[in-house]
């Protein structure tokens, strides 16, 4: 038997930090939620509450539309490893994870912001994929142990991602807060950089240390899933 390799597993714990470290993030300032879904600031207190809700509303939305995208593409990347196996899976969305949080660092406009947030909840769905790997590179007996060791990783993410997140948010980078910045950077920028540092980590652990554990042979056998299956 094969030595349990954890590459998966560095994979999970990563991709739960960076989606906390983006929780924390859109929901630590309120007003730099506002900057990004509303450009004009109320003036009439009569209206203040109405811009209030619609921000809440926004953020209230992606959020959904993160976790429905992650549920969605689960099963999709999961039966996409059977057959193409797992590693190009992990690096695929891997690499995607890292674009989108680049992409939320040059947000300055909200659909840009949407569009970081709607690829980061598809590659989100790779943690089956991270559970799939998991139980290849162990036999009968131990994979209980290593299935635990995936969910302690998601833990450890969810634990861990509030704290880098919260402190990552109070890193002002230059020219963010210029309106109408060429760049477009944006109050949560700051945080995207850690994501996208921490991603581009991910990605370089799993390309040099994770090899495909998936045989050929298992590959070729592999069925083809219906989209009613899925």
């Amino acid at each position: 038997m094969r030595p349990p390799d954890w590459a998966p597993l560095v994979a999970s714990c990563s991709a739960r930090a960076r989606s906390a470290i983006s929780r924390k993030s859109d929901s630590s300032d309120c007003r730099g939620a506002s900057t990004l879904s509303m450009r004009t600031p109320c003036t009439d207190s009569r209206a203040r509450p109405t811009a209030a809700s619609a921000s809440a509303l926004s953020r209230g939305v992606l959020s959904s539309v993160f976790s429905v995208l992650q549920f969605v593409f689960s099963p999709i990347w999961g039966g996409r490893s059977d057959r193409s196996g797992r590693r190009p899976v992990l690096l695929g969305t891997l690499a995607g994870n890292a674009l989108s949080y680049a992409l939320w660092v040059f947000a300055g406009e909200f659909w840009v912001f949407v569009l970081s947030r709607l690829l980061c909840g598809m590659s989100a769905g790779n943690i089956a994929v991270a559970s799939a790997a998991a139980a290849d590179v162990t036999d009968r007996a131990s994979r209980a142990k290593g299935m635990a060791v995936v969910g302690v990783a998601s833990g450890l993410g969810f634990l861990v991602g509030p704290v880098i997140g919260g402190v990552a948010s109070l890193w002002v980078v230059p020219h963010q807060a210029e309106p109408g910045s060429a760049l477009g950077l944006n109050p949560f920028s700051g945080a995207a950089i850690v994501s996208a540092a921490l991603a581009a980590l991910n990605l370089l652990l799993v390309w040099r240390m994770f090899p495909e554990p998936l045989r050929a042979a298992a590959r070729a056998a592999a069925p083809r899933p219906t989209i009613i299956a899925l």
